[in-house]
């Protein structure tokens, strides 16, 4: 705002300068008497501009406007054009403009000279259509830092929110994993711990019994071989049903790694596969899941991109996993590590590996079913 009341001033400034050179008007001294006058007034405003606080540039105002009295009636009246926009200054917004407008008009009847009147009122209206746009400006200028702070602090707000959110997920995925583990530990503990207890007791009562009564001590080692028997079954029973399926255990990595990947690199990552994962085996899974890490990696340090796509398709003869950011891509691909390692994977399960970078930049692998 500073700097536009001093464009201001300084065309008003020019404006007067004209004034005085061309000789319209009367004056009451030498020229070089209106250039000190002006010089005076131009550095009580540079002055009032370099002020830091309100009340300074308050004073420098009032300075302003009595020298600029003073000028006008022992100097030349050509100054009072000067002085609609200190007025502006010092009691815009405190009073409504109507008011201030009015006592400018006012305050015309004290010039002698007829002629200054419409220069007079000329310069007051400009710098009052100038002042008020300026005063706009700066309230627009507020109301929206004001938005702009609000709008900070939400966003900060939702992040903690997010924050709160994802520690949360964390801990039910940590107090789940712990549940499950004591289910386990409680499963074993009744099944497999008591057949284990009981079979041991008897066996001390067939080792006492095998010279005395060898058919009561054969009787009690089946019976024993039959509980471990059965116990053994249960084992097998409990880990079928708490160990997950391979298709299971791949995607969901898959997915984590995906949610990793748009997390850490705040790029748009979208994942998409079929309903035959069955027919990927665990070691294919490590493999894909190994190869797209590392692509991710590359598509953060390289790439640029802003999407990417990852689809996993298993078809007829084979399994297609594809992996395609929209970012730079590359005409001329160079293997580094990176590339050969994910190459050399998926050689090593008699796959197959295409590198593109003509639209953005895609890894294609190809495993036989």
């Amino acid at each position: 705002m500073e700097s536009w009341i001093l464009i201001n001033k300084l065309i008003i400034l020019i404006y007067v300068s004209s004034l005085s050179v061309k000789g319209n008007f009367n004056s009451l001294c030498s020229n070089y008497i209106v250039v000190i006058s002006l010089l005076i007034y131009v550095i009580i405003n540079v002055c009032k501009a370099l002020a830091s606080s309100r009340v300074h540039k308050l004073i420098f105002l009032c300075i302003s406007v009595f020298v600029l009295l003073l000028c006008s009636y022992f100097v030349t009246p050509i100054f009072l054009i000067l002085l609609p926009i200190n007025f502006y200054e010092i009691f815009m917004g405190k009073i409504k403009f109507v008011y201030i407008l009015s006592g400018l008009i006012m305050s015309v009847l004290i010039i002698n000279d007829k002629i200054m009147i419409y220069e007079y009122l000329g310069s007051s209206l400009i710098s009052l259509v100038a002042y008020y746009f300026i005063l706009e400006s700066e309230r627009t200028i507020v109301k929206l830092t004001i938005c702009n702070d609000s709008l900070k602090e939400k966003n900060y707000k939702l992040r903690a929110k997010l924050n709160d959110q994802i520690e949360y997920k964390k801990q039910i995925i940590y107090t789940s994993q712990l549940q499950e583990r004591n289910n386990i530990a409680q499963e074993i503990h009744d099944k497999l711990g008591h057949s284990i207890s009981g079979s041991l007791m008897q066996l001390e009562a067939a080792k006492l019994l095998v010279d005395k009564d060898s058919n009561k001590s054969k009787l009690i080692i089946q019976n024993i071989t039959n509980v471990l028997r059965e116990g053994m079954e249960s084992i097998r029973f409990t880990l079928k049903n708490i160990k997950p399926e391979v298709e299971q255990l791949g995607i969901n990595k898959l997915k984590l790694l995906v949610d990793e990947f748009k997390n850490k690199g705040k790029i748009n990552a979208k994942l998409y596969y079929s309903n035959e994962l069955d027919k990927i085996t665990y070691i294919e899974w490590k493999v894909i899941c190994d190869n797209i890490q590392e692509v991710f990696t590359n598509i953060i340090k390289y790439s640029q991109a802003n999407n990417v796509k990852v689809n996993v398709e298993v078809l007829n003869t084979l399994i297609k996993v594809e992996i395609k950011d929209d970012g730079i891509g590359c005409l001329r691909i160079e293997k580094g590590l990176g590339l050969s390692g994910i190459e050399e994977r998926t050689m090593n399960l008699n796959g197959k590996v295409i590198f593109d970078g003509y639209s953005g930049f895609s890894v294609i692998m190809l495993f036989p079913i």
